[in-house]
């Protein structure tokens, strides 16, 4: 998920990339804010839900 947060490298308008990092800022603190609402139950299962998506994206990327 972390590769989704860098952006070096695109050839992006200045206007655009300071939208992107806008946005990027933003979708950030939603999730820390989310986050501060959850149960350790409700954390815990997000995790591992998170785990595994990881995994299939992984999986999908290696097949090509």
């Amino acid at each position: 998920m972390g590769q989704f947060f860098q952006l070096s490298g695109l050839d992006r308008s200045a206007q655009y990339q300071r939208k992107l990092e806008h946005n990027r800022v933003a979708f950030k603190a939603l999730i820390l804010d989310i986050d501060a609402t959850l149960t350790p139950q409700q954390k815990s299962y997000l995790l591992k839900r998170l785990a595994t998506l990881a995994e299939d994206f992984q999986q999908l990327a290696q097949a090509g």
